[in-house]
């Protein structure tokens, strides 16, 4: 092995020297272990049974993946957290470290009041009292001042869930309302492309992640932010699986996968439009299943307006079916709609949604796209074979930072065409994987239910 002051380093390299990611980069340095604590005597250790602990169980707090965690208290004491045994997850050291931040000597146990100018972290430590009333009189003076819109709640992501979320909503829409946000720091790229697209918010398949045949990591870190799954992507793997990442990092989910892809920041729509011209030009889509779940069949005229049987009727879609030779509704017994363009009459002043994507991407040659991603084109064609030939295939994004770009919603837009396209949507190993809260695996009543009276107050960005 070279020594390393003979490694030459670039911006592909740097995290890609063997056996070295940036914690084997940091213990390069002779001081690295300079802070390691002295020898102390070991305190004598209490042999404790099972049986000696109290457990409890909860779901972890944290916005990744809400995993179900136990909790074994000893005489009123937390002294140990780990993954329920019965839940699919191994959990992260994060959620295991809860312990050490409920006895941390930093944790803030009490309210504290800002005594100085902003910024300067000037703060003393109040009462729940004085915190209460504090909270109470800014909230009347509000109301008094500039009415219920004076007052703006934010949630979404973080060290939150959707007990606390929505308490926190239905507090101040007991109060009569308030400002809420459009749009979050959260996932508002994939939800945008999602809604209008699969007409759902979630449609994950992380449950069935180890029944993959193809793995595509899309702009993100699984072995990171689904630690808790990454179990399931190994097991894949030695299933016989192809773990793919694209991302500029040579990031620890491409330390274990089987192929990793740099691509240029800010570009990976342009990828997946090239994959996709690729998919339609070898006709590597999934007919039946583009005839039968997706709407792109559905007829669209030359404003690229979608036609319907009744204007007043958003779900009348029409489209043209090649046995009886005529335009009728998408939702009609026995039809074969038309995909493609040479299926529509020749004189048609309107043509299939499929032809306005082909439409869309045929720009995009591999030249091109090789240009504009620094991807070399034989590696694009070679991805979008692969993706489109080897069943079931995943996509994961998990709010991936490709997304949070300008105009990231293309780019969570792009991977679900790809999905759409090639059949791998609502398959077991398949999909596009979003893995976030709980909720998405099932539907969960609001703690509280929604007051009658509250002011349509209209939210800001």
């Amino acid at each position: 092995m070279k020594n390393i002051s003979d490694i030459r380093l670039n911006r592909r390299t740097l995290l890609k020297l063997k056996g070295l990611g940036v914690i084997g980069l940091a213990s390069i340095s002779p001081c690295a272990f300079s802070l390691a604590s002295e020898d102390k005597k070991p305190l004598p250790r209490v042999r404790l049974k099972l049986s000696d602990y109290q457990t409890f169980r909860s779901t972890c707090a944290m916005e990744c993946l809400h995993c179900n965690l136990t909790a074994y208290v000893y005489q009123g004491e937390l002294k140990k957290i780990e993954a329920s045994k019965d839940f699919n997850v191994k959990c992260c050291l994060r959620g295991m470290s809860r312990t050490k931040w409920v006895y941390h000597k930093q944790r803030v146990k009490t309210p504290l009041l800002r005594v100085g100018e902003k910024g300067e972290g000037k703060f003393k430590p109040i009462s729940w009292d004085e915190a209460l009333d504090l909270i109470e009189k800014n909230i009347r003076d509000t109301i008094a001042t500039h009415g219920n819109k004076g007052m703006l709640i934010s949630t979404h992501a973080g060290n939150m869930d959707s007990i606390k979320n929505d308490m926190g909503k239905a507090f101040f829409d007991y109060l009569g309302g308030s400002t809420k946000q459009a749009g979050s720091l959260c996932c508002s790229a994939v939800t945008a492309a999602m809604m209008p697209m699969v007409g759902l918010r979630y449609a994950d398949m992380r449950d069935t992640i180890a029944d993959s045949r193809y793995i595509l990591c899309w702009g993100n870190n699984p072995a990171v932010t689904m630690q808790a799954y990454f179990k399931e992507y190994i097991k894949a793997q030695a299933n016989g699986a192809r773990l793919v990442v694209i991302d500029p990092r040579f990031n620890e989910t491409a330390a274990k996968a089987d192929e990793w892809i740099p691509i240029i920041p800010g570009t990976d729509t342009a990828l997946a439009l090239g994959m996709i011209k690729i998919i339609m030009d070898e006709q590597l889509y999934d007919v039946d299943f583009l005839r039968q779940h997706t709407g792109a069949v559905y007829l669209v005229d030359a404003r690229k307006k979608q036609l319907r049987e009744k204007p007043d009727d958003a779900e009348s879609y029409l489209v043209y079916d090649t046995l009886t030779k005529s335009m009728v509704r998408h939702d009609a017994p026995g039809i074969v709609p038309a995909l493609t363009k040479a299926e529509l009459p020749a004189d048609a002043e309107y043509t299939t949604v499929f032809e306005l994507i082909r439409t869309e991407s045929q720009q995009w040659n591999l030249a091109k796209v090789e240009a504009e991603t620094d991807v070399p084109a034989a590696t694009v064609l070679r991805l979008a074979r692969e993706y489109a030939s080897n069943k079931p295939s995943m996509i994961v994004q998990n709010m991936s930072g490709a997304q949070r770009t300008e105009f990231g919603t293309y780019v969570a837009a792009g991977q679900f065409y790809l999905a759409l396209l090639t059949g791998n949507m609502g398959k077991a190993g398949g999909g596009v994987c979003d893995a976030g809260g709980v909720r998405q695996m099932m539907k969960i009543n609001a703690p509280l239910p929604a007051p009658k009276d509250v002011q349509k107050i209209p939210p800001i960005p």
